[in-house]
């Protein structure tokens, strides 16, 4: 995986860093080209298989030395791309210079035509780069636009989902006939008036109502859940359980992760119980809500207890994602609050990850919301095939323009 984590800006470079970067992988591309008409010229006039094979390999270099890269290269540290564009750059010069004086069959006039293509080939690559550098530039401003009003719009989704809960926890805690069954014991009771709730509610698909200590007394949604602990869940619960309401991004014990809220049962100040009410996260839920965004790939990481829920999962995939949000929860980034890209490979697919960090009221970081998009962008795609067609052509055409020169001449 080539890719490397901004901070200043989601993509990391400017128009015209990118540009820069493209400029020296147009300067290699032009020095394979004048190392591609030498060669050929001294297997032309020399009748050498040596560099009728040097020829090919440039050939092929000039193809595969700047399609290679251009996808990748604002994803490489500038001093790594820098030193590696350096050291290629020198060995083509080394060789260049040798070959000159290796070969002194070419005319005055194939000169001429010869020194007036290296103008022609430094204007191409002057203007393609720099289109080609405005493109992806363009195409990443509004892909990050695109996906942090999708990441937005998720987040409000979850959010919805917390809100409602909070409402239901809270006016089931201070319903009368609720808190007189919970006092005397009858918890088998609880279960019927949790259900009604749940049945009017149009977000929660669950509530569990707990004993001071946490341990769940009654669950109508799934009745194993009875006697189960729920501070283990992650800190939201223990906060409930300690006098605080408050909205949960959490472990799940039926599902991997759920989202809701808590509010605590008070009797004069003191904790006697608490009820959370929830919408299970699972994959079919992640599914849904990708497909309500707009988004073809999505996940929830939880960062309290390191476990996500996606719509793609796979060894290397679990990996990417668990270095996707260890660079986004470090400490200047959290203190920012923003969203990330980074691009991620899994299973031989280039994706970008673009996250926000989700915070509870408190300020706490929940969690961290995941857009998967392919990589390069459907904007980009023409672009790199036009690229591709333009690389291709020139290639060709400095491969066989010395020999219809030569053959003109002949």
């Amino acid at each position: 995986m080539i890719a490397s984590f901004p901070i200043d800006y989601p993509y990391a470079l400017s128009l015209g860093q990118l540009w820069v970067r493209y400029l020296l992988a147009g300067s290699v591309y032009i020095l394979l080209g004048a190392g591609l008409w030498i060669v050929l010229h001294g297997f032309i006039f020399g009748k050498s298989l040596k560099a009728l094979a040097g020829g090919l390999l440039l050939g092929v270099a000039m193809i595969f030395w700047p399609l290679g890269l251009l996808p990748y290269l604002r994803f490489i540290k500038f001093p790594v791309y820098l030193i590696l564009t350096a050291a290629t750059t020198g060995i083509l010069l080394f060789l260049d210079r040798y070959l000159w004086k290796r070969v002194r069959s070419i005319n005055p006039e194939e000169r001429k035509i010869a020194r007036r293509m290296v103008p022609l080939l430094v204007v191409i690559m002057v203007l393609g780069t720099f289109i080609f550098a405005w493109l992806e530039n363009s195409s990443d401003r509004n892909s990050y636009q695109e996906t942090s009003t999708k990441l937005e719009e998720a987040q409000s989704q979850l959010a919805e989902i917390q809100q409602e809960a909070a409402t239901v926890t809270a006016q089931m805690a201070q319903d009368p006939a609720f808190r007189k069954l919970f006092k005397n014991g009858n918890y088998s009771a609880l279960n019927p008036l949790a259900q009604k709730e749940i049945n009017a509610a149009q977000l929660i698909d669950a509530v569990a109502i707990t004993d001071q200590n946490g341990i769940t007394v009654a669950a109508p949604h799934n009745p194993l859940l009875v006697n189960q602990d729920l501070t283990v869940l992650g800190p939201a619960h223990v906060r409930v359980l300690g006098g605080e309401p408050s909205k949960t991004l959490e472990l799940g014990i039926t599902t991997p992760l759920v989202v809701g809220a808590g509010t605590p049962l008070l009797e004069n100040g003191e904790v006697i119980g608490a009820v959370f009410a929830a919408k299970l996260i699972d994959r079919a839920f992640v599914a849904a809500l990708a497909q309500q965004i707009g988004v073809e790939n999505l996940g929830i990481y939880c960062n309290c207890n390191k476990l996500y829920v996606s719509t793609i999962s796979n060894s290397q995939f679990d990996k990417a994602v668990q270095n996707f949000a260890k660079l986004a929860f470090n400490e200047e980034n959290v203190a920012e609050n923003k969203s990330f890209i980074q691009n991620l490979t899994t299973e031989g697919v280039t994706l970008t990850a673009a996250g926000q960090i989700l915070t509870d009221e408190n300020g706490q970081k929940l969690a961290l919301l995941m857009v998967f998009s392919p990589y390069p962008p459907k904007e980009l795609l023409w672009s790199l095939k036009a690229t591709t067609v333009l690389t291709t052509g020139i290639t060709i055409l400095l491969f066989f323009s010395p020999l219809v020169i030569h053959h003109l001449k002949e």
